[in-house]
């Protein structure tokens, strides 16, 4: 197997570093890998990335993962504005918008046609998957033949069940207020939320209405009401592709159950025909020493699709 350390340019002039993994038979069929939030980096996931590639490999499958601009909790990136000119900007979880995470797909997908690619595949592990959802919603004309959602999870409802209604509520009036007076990038305090998150940051992975409240399982289950202007699974919806949506048995991140969600996501899908579940047993969000049973099951979906 071919291993390089590449990188490339985001549609908003980020640049990027992952890993390409290319089998040693040639192939137009790739994977591109998302990884989630928080401190997450496809560098630190080093057993599920080679494992990964290595199932991928035995089937004459390319896998590219890449550190997207939500990659650990802070980091500083660079936008080139000209030949010799950049500009340096604070990334990372705590900083970003997942409406930007379009710009990052976007740029790996180009990367990958510029060497040769044609059959390309997304599969989004945890915010991932969101991320996946989002840029579904906003890109018509994708070159993308299939979607992959792993350990999909209700990011607004994690908050809300941390906060609890009048913490979150008061976050959230409290993030907008200083968005509003220019503060949107200093961090959160404490008593806010005990975590960090730029003003910005906290308020877009808490927006009801936002992109990140892709799979509101906690919404639907407690009837809160929280959406004003979106119906509930909205991105999810609009799903057309060929989709797999698959979770560990031993899932921390979801409202009740995998088998919960999984029959909730069945009722608001509006493309059942195109779409698969599947339960990885006694796996966990991270799928921790379950790695080959995760790319076993990605490769059985895609050689049927």
């Amino acid at each position: 197997m071919k291993t390089s350390l590449i990188e490339f340019t985001t549609t908003d002039d980020l640049t990027l570093p992952g890993l390409l993994y290319e089998p040693p038979k040639n192939t137009k069929k790739i994977i591109i890998w998302l990884h989630g939030c928080g401190s997450t980096s496809i560098f630190y996931s080093v057993e599920r990335m080679n494992t990964l590639a290595h199932v991928f490999e035995n089937n004459d499958i390319a896998f590219l993962a890449f550190n997207n601009r939500g990659a650990h909790i802070a980091k500083s990136l660079y936008r080139h504005k000209g030949s010799f000119d950049e500009e340096r900007i604070m990334m990372g979880t705590a900083y970003e918008k997942i409406n930007d995470s379009l710009h990052d797909i976007e740029g790996a997908i180009a990367y990958a046609q510029s060497i040769g690619y044609e059959e390309i595949y997304l599969a989004g592990h945890s915010s991932g998957a969101n991320k996946i959802c989002t840029y579904n919603t906003l890109v018509s004309n994708s070159p993308v033949l299939g979607y992959i959602l792993v350990g999909s999870g209700d990011d607004v409802g994690i908050y809300y069940s941390i906060l609890g209604k009048k913490g979150f509520e008061s976050a959230r009036k409290k993030a907008k207020t200083q968005i509003e007076s220019g503060n949107g990038e200093k961090l959160v305090p404490k008593y806010m939320y005990d975590g960090i998150y730029t003003y910005q940051g906290f308020y877009d992975i808490t927006d009801p209405d936002g992109h990140y409240n892709t799979f509101p399982f906690t919404e639907y289950f407690e009837n809160l009401n929280l959406s004003k202007t979106q119906p509930l699974f909205n991105d999810f919806k609009k799903i057309t592709k060929p989709t797999l949506v698959l979770y560990g048995s031993l899932e921390e991140w979801v409202y009740k159950s995998p088998e919960d969600a999984i029959a909730v996501m069945k009722k608001f899908s509006n493309n059942a025909k195109n779409f698969s579940y599947e339960i990885v047993n006694d796996a966990d969000h991270g799928f921790s020493g379950k790695s080959k049973e995760l790319g076993n099951a990605l490769v059985s979906w895609l050689l049927k699709n």
